[in-house]
């Protein structure tokens, strides 16, 4: 067999293996240490480290805020990716404001502490004297304290024209008005013939309750008691008694009757819906609250020996406890066509400055649904309208202006009960109000008897 002259292959040695790069080891985490200051990534807050609690990686982080002491206890590892270390010269800063920052209480965040080294950089500071500076403004108004409450009311004085006579009701609504006063102003002889004390121990107490539209004559009727009583009116709303600090509506209550009697005046509560409305099921936010805050006013209708008036034109909107404790209800009605042509020539200053031959009575048809307060608009406009001309001696009111703004008075009430979606019965105007059969307790009367 022949043989292979080529000589073998040599077996190709296999290669040392190569050997892989180092991996770097992880950058060293310092270890957390109470006292040691950090900065929130987002607002920018000096925090120091208070308390660790823990060991290994279940440590929990207590931290509070500089300037007002705020704490707050993270785990570590969300500690660390919510907070960086304070740098030497942030803490420097920190130092020299933290005491201004300190006594007013103020979070040491990074634009508080630029605030008040700006003016400690202003200040020539003594030899050896601690720099200091006045703390940067508080963003929230501090709480009232109770001696800095806001008057819950006003002091009204009744004019001249507030009186009694002036004003045009419906007859069952002034005979409840004068019972009302009478109440007061005959005490000892209900005393002497009814020995009243034994069941009404107040002597001056009487609470009156008046409802009805608005522009019936409300408020005037509150100043004519005022004036035919002689007493001034301590007049209240809901923009002046309502706070929004805790506990502070309440004690707004309390002072408006402590202030009425110091000054020996009617307490006069205007849109008192607001005030006196039914109290809420617990499970509603502000409940507490709200409740609380009709309890005080009950009591205090309780104690209080003097006269209360409350109008509203919301009157089923009252808290059943707070009707039981009204002594009279009188609803002011829209007025009829009598009340309506005397309210116009009320109205009316100079009777003389209107043309000869006036309709009265027809202007009287046409204002039906209008309240005494739409009329007086009406009264109104139409001397303006009357006054146009440059020469004075030419200014008289006719029946076309007077019709004119009549019209206009009820496009606008038209136009507003749209809006509101209210129901409409007369010529644009909603004549349906609440509980309107009733003029007082006693008996039932129509809204609008033409």
């Amino acid at each position: 067999m022949p043989t292979n002259p080529s000589p073998a292959t040599p077996t190709p040695t296999p290669a040392a293996p190569v050997a892989a790069p180092a991996t770097p080891p992880p950058p060293a985490i310092s270890p957390l240490t109470i006292g040691d200051s950090f900065i929130h990534n987002e607002s920018a807050n000096f925090y120091r480290i208070v308390g660790l609690a823990g060991e290994g990686e279940n440590v929990i982080v207590v931290y509070a805020r500089y300037g007002d002491n705020l704490q707050r206890r993270l785990n570590i590892h969300s500690f660390r990716e919510r907070f960086r270390p304070a740098s030497p010269e942030e803490i420097a800063l920190l130092e020299r404001a933290l005491p201004s920052l300190v006594a007013s209480r103020t979070a040491a965040s990074s634009r508080s502490i630029e605030q008040v080294n700006a003016t400690l950089a202003e200040i020539p500071a003594e030899a050896g004297a601690q720099a200091s500076a006045p703390p940067p403004a508080r963003r929230r108004q501090p709480r009232p304290d109770e001696e800095s409450l806001s008057e819950p009311g006003v002091l009204v004085e009744p004019s001249a024209n507030d009186t009694m006579e002036n004003l045009i009701l419906h007859k069952e609504a002034i005979e409840a008005v004068l019972t009302g006063v009478d109440s007061i102003t005959r005490r000892p002889d209900l005393e002497r013939v009814w020995n009243l004390s034994r069941i009404v121990p107040q002597s001056g107490r009487c609470v009156l309750n008046f409802y009805g539209p608005p522009g019936t004559g409300k408020t005037r009727c509150a100043k004519a008691i005022a004036q035919k009583l002689g007493k001034k009116l301590y007049q209240c709303d809901y923009s002046q008694i309502i706070s929004r600090w805790y506990g502070h509506t309440a004690k707004h209550i309390q002072k408006a009757f402590v202030k009425a009697a110091e000054a020996n005046a009617i307490l006069f509560f205007d849109e008192a819906d607001s005030l006196l409305s039914r109290r809420i099921d617990m499970s509603h936010d502000g409940a507490t609250t709200v409740n609380q805050n009709r309890n005080v006013l009950m009591q205090e209708l309780d104690r209080f020996n003097g006269i209360v008036i409350m109008s509203t034109n919301l009157f089923t909107n009252y808290d059943e406890a707070i009707v039981r404790r009204v002594n009279r209800h009188v609803n002011f009605a829209l007025p009829n066509k009598e009340m309506r042509e005397k309210l116009i020539k009320l109205h009316i200053p100079n009777l003389e400055r209107c043309a000869t031959g006036i309709n009265w009575k027809a202007l009287a048809e046409d204002t039906y649904g209008l309240s005494g307060g739409d009329i007086l608009n009406v009264c109104v406009n139409s001397i303006e309208s009357a006054s146009r001309d440059p020469n004075p001696d030419l200014w008289y009111i006719t029946q076309a202006i007077l019709e004119k703004e009549v019209e206009r008075v009820k496009s606008s009430k038209d136009e507003n009960s749209k809006r509101n979606g209210k129901k409409r019965r007369v010529m644009g105007f909603n004549v349906q109000s609440q509980a309107s059969s009733s003029v007082v307790s006693d008996g039932p009367i129509s809204q609008l008897d033409d």
